[in-house]
């Protein structure tokens, strides 16, 4: 068993607990603290720093010294799964090993078990800041690191000078500036026998918030063009020039940059502009191809969500869903829209109209007339049959044309046409409420090929479906394709974040003021004003034409028809019948003759 005591040599758990008394002070608990520590460090937690937070609500969680904090046990875990439900603000980890407390965070952050938007008091420790453990200090920014000095070379001539007791260095990691290769921590301040000493030039808040000015640094932003978050076009490059003037290239020199702009290209934008970072804007290498990104067999995961989780982009715009398989990978912005997701369907027209002139004669509409009419008063039939043949075709005018469209998701299962939707993530949403006969649309420009042929459904949100209508070249694609009346889903869009990003609080900040402001409203109307016209129209009455003029001709054809028949019989009935009786006499023929009875 390993003797503690021995760290007592120079009475570094008494002044550490002092300076941890002077640091939570300074640090906003949100509605708890958590306090995390080892068997090292247990005397720094003594009566009076929990009198001192009394008034708050703690967590007290002791780790011991075996367990393996990438992979916790069920009470460690259950610990920090409750400590993250309650929304604790401020987290002390005094952990001794530096292995664990690095393995802890990797778990942490994996997990989303810790809150990495909080406050950190934690011991500086070089194993905490290996290269492969960078990537967490673009996300755990608000955080002191404490160090004890014991060489006072490196410290101010006016700090040299003080005597009896340690001098502990204050440090945080150095966000907006990225990290390239080498850690460099950032010097808060100085801490010695209960007092904070101040370097010149650098009395700033130990907690304050670093995510108000990022200070112009280059914001990596994956873009994938979908409407209305995004559109591309392709602009001719150009050059500045020492004045400033801009010159356009030499034809040979011209290379074709992308242009990007829609929804989410504004209001990151509008972000930029209050929050202060420069956006640079680019696209997957397979973005045509894997679009969002789908998980592979081995575990990889491609397009833009890959691009996400290996944490190479800060920002995503790709009209994300707020949905729980998204933030798997990402962190997403409060909902700037709500997006209204149905089918292109294929509609068919009942075009009756060549039976316009004939369709008053329908049985339904004959039947109750009494005998009595028909029989009694000829004159009398002859005016109600005009007059009900009137009233029922002007009836039949004014009723449009008949179209049999599917309009709701009753109907679509009830259908046997199939469904097509791109991504794993919608074909879990559609089983979930019933719909099981959909297929991956890795096309949207096939998909609808597919559609006007009259035997499949493409799932998408309303703004896309009236783009691609509005894009067919031919009328008879465009008076096929039908939209969904009925929204399967309205769906809650994002922007997308870097996993566990610190950005996150000030964004949806500012995303909800550009909301209350009107301002994504306008930006919506502005991406979708080209094809917003194209909007279904009701069908037409149906009105006399030409076309509807073919029934009196197929009226007269069947008159003329029946006419022609019967006088082939009546011939036929006069020749093979009436002229071989043996009293016709065709000198009689004005005269009835009858056969005569021997």
């Amino acid at each position: 068993m390993l003797n503690f005591d021995l760290f007592q040599d120079d009475n570094l758990q008494l002044e550490l607990a002092q300076l941890m008394l002077d640091l939570i002070e300074q640090m906003p608990p949100g509605h708890c603290y958590a306090f995390l520590y080892d068997e090292v460090y247990e005397r720094v937690f003594e009566a009076e720093l929990f009198e001192r937070v009394k008034h708050m609500s703690r967590f007290i969680v002791k780790i011991p010294t075996d367990e393996d904090t990438l992979n916790p046990r069920p009470s460690l875990l259950c610990n920090l799964q409750e400590i993250r439900k309650v929304g604790c603000g401020g987290y002390v980890m005094l952990l001794a090993n530096g292995i664990q407390m690095a393995r802890l965070l990797r778990f942490s952050d994996q997990t989303r078990t810790i809150d990495t938007r909080a406050r950190f008091i934690m011991l500086h420790d070089y194993r905490l800041f290996q290269p492969e453990m960078h990537y967490l200090w673009k996300r755990i920014v608000n955080v002191v690191f404490v160090r004890p000095l014991r060489n006072r070379r490196a410290l101010d001539r006016r700090i040299q000078s003080e005597h009896g007791g340690t001098v502990y260095e204050l440090s945080t990691v150095p966000f907006p500036i990225p990290l390239k290769g080498i850690f460099f921590s950032k010097i808060l301040n100085f801490w010695q026998n209960g007092k904070f000493r101040t370097l010149p030039n650098s009395r700033k808040a130990l907690f304050g918030d670093k995510t108000n000015d990022l200070q112009g640094q280059l914001m990596h932003v994956a873009v994938l063009e979908h409407t209305p978050a995004v559109f591309k076009s392709n602009v001719p490059a150009h050059t500045v020039e020492d004045d400033g003037t801009r010159t356009r290239n030499t034809w040979p020199q011209m290379l074709q940059q992308q242009l990007y702009y829609g929804v989410e290209i504004e209001l990151l934008k509008a972000i930029a502009n209050v929050m202060h970072f420069r956006m640079s804007f680019y696209e997957t290498p397979d973005a045509e191809t894997e679009r969002w990104g789908v998980q592979q067999d081995n575990g990889k995961l491609t397009g833009l969500l890959g691009e996400m989780r290996e944490g190479r982009a800060d920002f995503a715009l790709a009209d994300l869903h707020h949905t729980q398989y998204h933030l798997a990978f990402m962190d997403l912005s409060t909902p700037y829209n709500t997006e209204c997701l149905t089918f292109l369907t294929p509609e068919a027209l009942s075009d009756n109209s060549w039976k316009t002139l004939i369709l008053p004669f329908n049985g339904e509409m004959w039947a109750g007339w009494p005998l009595r009419v028909l029989t009694g008063c000829y004159w009398v039939y002859c005016l109600l049959l005009v007059v009900a043949y009137r009233a029922s075709f002007t009836a039949i005018l004014a009723n449009p044309v008949p179209r049999l469209t599917i309009d709701t998701l009753h109907d679509l299962a009830a259908s046997p046409i199939s469904c097509g939707a791109w991504g794993e993530q919608n074909r879990l949403f559609l089983s979930a409420i019933g719909i099981v006969k959909l297929e991956h649309a890795p096309n949207a420009e096939d998909a609808v090929e597919r559609v006007v042929e009259g035997m499949y459904a493409y799932y998408e949100n309303i703004y896309l479906l009236r783009e691609l209508r509005s894009t067919r070249k031919s009328e008879k694609a465009r008076q096929t394709l039908h939209i969904m009346q009925e929204c399967a889903v309205h769906m809650p869009v994002s922007i997308g974040l870097e996993k566990n990003s610190p950005l996150k609080p000030q964004v949806d900040r500012y995303v909800r003021a550009l909301i209350e402001g009107g301002l994504t409203g306008k930006w919506l109307s502005d991406a979708i004003e080209r094809f917003q016209s194209n909007v279904e129209l009701p069908p037409q009455e149906a009105t006399i034409d030409l076309k509807k003029m073919y029934a009196g001709l197929v009226a007269l054809a069947i008159g003329y028809s029946v006419s022609i028949m019967a006088l082939a019989a009546e011939k036929l009935y006069w020749r093979f019948v009436v002229e071989t009786n043996p009293a016709f006499d065709k000198y009689l023929l004005g005269l009835r003759f009858s056969t005569r009875r021997g």
